[in-house]
């Protein structure tokens, strides 16, 4: 347990050390077109084509393209929104939050940083590393960056009848075109108590987890992941005979392994929404030996509603 905890921190510290931008050897020619309301158009045309200079994998040019980037600027009863792609990829929008110059100009890095960073030329620049290799440049040098927050349903099977324990899910994660990975921490609680019987009250979690989209394009795409961790199990109910009457309560940690499945919404904007359900099979067996208030292996299903910001 102390080195899997010992692994966990060890993922956590690598997730912040990849999110450190990294310059390329070599810049990709980008032609950058530009629309605009007739009274932006020229400030925003100047702020994106300085972005696109300063950004370390790409150069501005008005000869021949490796790429093309097309920025739009839309505004909807008062709201403004930025759209930006490369080529034919996916288009990427984020809301311009104020109505200054200085939200416009936080609107064009934060795009520029999202959609350059997945450009396919870039994704495609030779090299002689292995496929594992490759991918963890790409996640470190091109990856972006979401905290999630949402709500889990836990049901669990203890003492042949269902329980369920509502909670919290946090994490942190990092995401290259369809790839991602992240850590996770949640915790569930039930709230009804069943006096006289034994109940699985709390579960807790800390993993990593690995997920694999099946569109990298679509604004809305399914997907399944892996999750590896530590589990908590708190339990209640009445003492072995001979031991007293009355309830009393055992916890147990150990690793599990999680396997799940989702679909998420709204992959082309800075906040998404994911739902997924998720099996978790702990690897270990909870057995209280001093007052036998349990012996059983208790595996669970949860359901979770997350936001990405």
């Amino acid at each position: 347990m102390a080195r899997l905890s010992c692994v966990l921190a060890l993922v956590v510290v690598a997730l912040a050390a990849v999110s450190r931008p990294a310059m390329a050897a070599g810049q990709i020619s980008t032609c950058v077109s530009v629309e605009a309301p007739d009274d932006t158009r020229d400030a925003l045309q100047r702020l994106v084509t300085n972005e696109v200079s300063r950004h370390p994998t790409h150069r501005v040019s008005d000869g021949a393209c490796e790429t093309r980037l097309r920025v739009e600027l839309i505004e909807i009863r008062g709201d403004r929104f930025l759209t930006g792609r490369v080529d034919g990829e996916v288009p990427q929008r984020i809301v311009v939050d104020g109505k200054d110059g200085r939200a416009l100009e936080r609107a064009v890095t934060d795009l520029a940083r999202v959609v350059l960073g997945n450009d396919p030329v870039v994704l495609r620049a030779p090299g002689e590393q292995s496929f594992f290799a490759a991918r963890v440049l790409e996640l470190r040098d091109t990856g972006q960056n979401t905290f999630d927050a949402g709500a889990v349903e836990t049901m669990s099977f203890v003492d042949g009848r269902a329980t369920f324990q509502p909670g919290l899910m946090f994490g942190y994660t990092r995401e290259l075109s369809a790839w991602q990975l992240g850590v996770e921490a949640s915790f569930a609680q039930r709230l009804a108590t069943h006096p006289g019987k034994m109940d699985l009250d709390s579960l807790g979690r800390l993993q990593i987890t690995g997920a694999l989209y099946f569109s990298k394009q679509a604004d809305t795409s399914a997907f399944v992941g892996v999750s590896l961790g530590l589990g908590y199990e708190r339990f209640t109910g009445p003492r072995g005979a001979g031991l007293g009457k009355g309830d009393g309560e055992y916890s147990a940690v150990g690793p599990g392994l999680g396997l799940r499945a989702g679909v998420e919404a709204f992959r082309s904007t800075t906040t998404r929404v994911t739902l997924f359900g998720e099996a978790f099979i702990p690897m270990f067996v909870a057995n209280d030996e001093e007052t036998e208030i349990v012996k059983s292996w208790v595996p669970t299903l949860s359901l979770t509603a997350l936001a990405r910001f």
